[in-house]
This record gives C-alpha cells, structure tokens and sequence, in this order.
C-alpha cells in the first residue's frame, strides 16, 4: 500500500465553530503486525481549526 499525505486547504469560515463528518464504509489500512490488509469502517467528526483536510483525498 503507498503512503499518501492529507491536503488541506484554508477555513473559509475561520472562528465559526462547526463540525466536519465523513464516512468511510470501505476503509482499508495495512495491520502493523502481519503486513496483511484490516478492513474497517472510518468515522471522522472534527471542528477544524485554520485548515480543512480535503475529504476526496481521504477517501483515496
């Protein structure tokens, strides 16, 4: 599986409190331990800050 780093992008509504949710019914990560694929299902719920992590890049 490759690495890959989050993009992110500036709040447009910097000082609103607001929530950002996402999920990922087909998330799948490499277990540390043998080296094979886990599957899960990823619930995301966070308020940004100045930055907002681009959702598409999640999901790929």
């Amino acid at each position: 599986m490759a690495e890959a780093e989050l993009i992110c992008f500036d709040n447009p509504r910097q000082g609103r409190p607001y929530d950002v949710a996402i999920s990922l019914p087909e998330f799948t990560c490499k277990c540390p331990f043998s080296g094979y694929p886990d599957f899960a299902v990823l619930r995301l719920i966070y308020q940004p800050g100045p930055r907002v992590v681009e959702l598409k890049a999640i999901k790929l």
